[in-house]
C-alpha cells in the first residue's frame, strides 16, 4: 500500500504526509512543479492542490489548481484510487435542512463563483471516470495547530497572538461548520482505502457561530474579541455527515472544546500569560 499526495506543501497535504509517515505507510509527496510522478505508479492518490483565500486575487489560478493538474493525473491512470479534495462551501448558505452529498448545487457567476465553479469542474472530471475508486471529499472549514493565517479562524487566532485583541468583521450570529485536521487526515485515508460512495461530506455536522467562538476565547483571554458595527450575517449551510458516520463510525472532534488547545499552541501561551 502506497499513497501519493499532490499539494504536499499545503496545510492539509503536509499533515497527510505526517500522518501516513506516523503509520509507516510509504508516501510520495508531490510539490508544485514536480513532474517526476508521471513515470511512477501512484497507489492511492489524494489531490490536495488548491487555492483557498488567494483565489480572489488570482482567480485565473483557480482553474489550474482545481482542475488542470487533476486532468493530467486522471489521464495517467496509474493509481489504485484518487480522492479529490473539494469544499462544503459549494452548498452555499443555510437552508431548511442539512446539506447532503447528492443535493443539487447552484452557482451564480461572480468572482466568488470562480472558486466554486473550478471546484465543481474538478468534481465533475472525477465523477466522469468509470472507476468507482475515483472519489470526492467535500471538506468544511479545517482547524488545527500550525494552520496558515489566510482564512477566518487562523486570522482570529493570529490577531490574538500578535496583539491580544481581534475585531471580527461579520455579525456575531454568522456560522459555519468546522472539522479538525486530525479527523480530516484519518477520514481521507479511510475514504481512499475503502470508501463505498463517490462523494463524502467531511465535516463535524455542527455549525458554530462567531459569538460562540468569542465566548470560548474570552474564557482564557477576557475582553479580547469585538465585532464590527454593521457586520453582515453569513450563515453557511449545515452539513449532513450521516454517510461518513455510518460507513466509518466517525465521531468528529468539535471546535469549541478545542479552543483552549489552539490558544495554548505555539505562540499563544505567551499571549495568555501577558494578559
Amino acid at each position: 500500500m502506497m499513497f501519493t499526495i499532490f499539494g504536499s506543501t499545503g496545510y492539509i497535504g503536509s499533515e497527510l504526509v505526517k500522518h501516513l509517515c506516523s503509520l509507516n505507510v510509504p508516501v510520495q509527496a508531490i510539490a508544485r512543479g514536480d513532474s517526476s510522478w508521471k513515470s511512477r505508479s501512484l497507489g492511492h492518490v489524494i489531490y490536495a492542490v488548491g487555492l483557498t483565500a488567494g483565489f480572489r486575487e488570482h482567480p485565473e489560478k483557480s482553474l489550474e489548481a482545481h482542475a488542470g493538474l487533476l486532468s493530467e493525473i486522471l489521464c495517467h491512470q496509474r493509481f489504485d484510487s484518487l480522492t479529490y479534495l473539494s469544499s462544503t462551501r459549494l452548498y452555499g448558505l443555510q437552508s431548511e435542512r442539512a446539506a447532503k452529498e447528492d443535493d443539487a448545487i447552484s452557482i451564480r457567476p461572480s468572482l466568488s463563483g470562480v472558486y466554486d465553479s473550478s471546484k465543481l469542474l474538478g468534481e465533475s472530471l472525477c465523477l466522469a471516470q468509470s472507476l468507482p475508486t475515483v472519489r470526492v471529499a467535500r471538506l468544511s472549514n479545517v482547524f488545527g495547530v500550525g494552520q496558515p493565517s489566510n482564512v477566518f479562524l487562523p486570522q482570529v487566532l493570529s490577531s490574538l497572538r500578535e496583539s491580544g485583541q481581534v475585531e471580527i468583521g461579520e455579525a456575531p450570529d454568522s456560522s459555519k461548520d468546522y472539522i479538525s485536521i486530525d479527523d480530516v487526515v484519518k477520514m481521507l485515508v479511510s475514504i481512499s482505502q475503502r470508501g463505498q460512495h463517490r462523494i463524502y461530506n467531511v465535516a463535524s455536522g455542527h455549525n458554530v457561530t462567531h459569538l460562540e467562538i468569542a465566548h470560548a476565547v474570552e474564557k482564557f483571554i477576557p475582553n479580547s474579541v469585538k465585532f464590527a458595527a454593521q457586520g453582515q450575517t453569513r450563515k453557511l449551510a449545515s452539513i449532513d455527515i450521516a454517510r461518513i458516520h455510518d460507513e466509518f463510525n466517525v465521531t468528529p472532534k468539535l471546535l469549541l472544546p478545542s479552543i483552549e488547545a489552539l490558544l495554548k499552541s505555539d505562540g499563544f501561551a505567551n499571549t495568555m500569560r501577558k494578559i
